[in-house]
């Protein structure tokens, strides 16, 4: 059997760990590990960001940062990498935390028992791959599929909206060019707009800024004029 090579980023400030974690991966005979090490937070999000990585080993307490907050970041980029935290502080309640912030599995410092991590990264990254396969088999939606699903959109939208939206907007665009007025006070008030809406709760759960959005944009392109007018309005425009 071939051996498989998997990038591991290593989170962890003590360079005798970063050794002993090193020697416990380095005897496998079908997978073998390009460790990179991190020992801050802020370091180990720029690993992240430069290159890709198989699999995450974070210790819970670092000097410069924090192993729970470093791993919700790192659930804020990947949801789906393998992340295997390490804690010298042993309690439940740390243990909830990061299996609730999405480690796939927690180890106490001292104790790991080396067959046990290399199983529990075997599990992860085989439960990994297995979704991501999955996720790339299904299709795209066909450029046929999406078009059909914006002329729906466009119905339903001019249905709801009707041409009476379309005259009131006209109005309040001819009220808007004799006032004078420029585009960051359309913003201030859309904004004091919102705000009331919301107090009013005119659209029950939905947040005013979200229903009203497209008002905005249409008032912002008949005022901007030039190019994105020429473009949107008439066209692609929103209303």
């Amino acid at each position: 059997m071939a051996s498989r090579t998997a990038k591991l980023l290593h989170v962890e400030d003590d360079p005798i760990e970063q050794r002993v974690l090193a020697h416990r991966l380095g005897s496998l005979a079908d997978l073998h590990f390009d460790i990179t090490t991190a020992t801050t937070e802020s370091a180990a999000l720029r690993c992240l960001d430069a290159q890709p990585f198989d699999v995450v080993v974070l210790d819970y307490q670092l000097e410069e940062g924090d192993g729970l907050h470093l791993l919700r970041a790192i659930r804020g980029r990947d949801a789906l990498i393998p992340v295997i935290a390490i804690s010298g502080v042993a309690t439940s309640e740390v243990a909830m935390d990061l299996i609730q912030s999405g480690a796939d599995d927690y180890f106490q410092k001292g104790e790991v028992v080396p067959e046990r991590l290399v199983q529990s990264i075997r599990v992860a990254l085989r439960r990994t791959e297995s979704v991501r396969k999955r996720t790339a088999a299904f299709d795209a939606p066909s450029e046929v599929q999406v078009e059909e699903r914006i002329l729906d959109l466009c119905r339903s939208y001019g249905a709801v909206s009707g041409t009476r939206i379309t005259q009131m907007l006209d109005e309040a665009e001819a009220a808007w060019r004799r006032a004078g007025c420029d585009a960051p006070h359309l913003e201030r008030i859309f904004d004091a707009a919102c705000q009331k809406l919301d107090a009013e709760r005119t659209f029950g759960v939905f947040p005013a800024g979200r229903v009203v959005r497209p008002l905005l944009l249409e008032m912002s392109l008949r005022i901007a004029g030039g190019q994105a007018r020429d473009t949107f309005h008439g066209q692609a425009s929103v209303i």
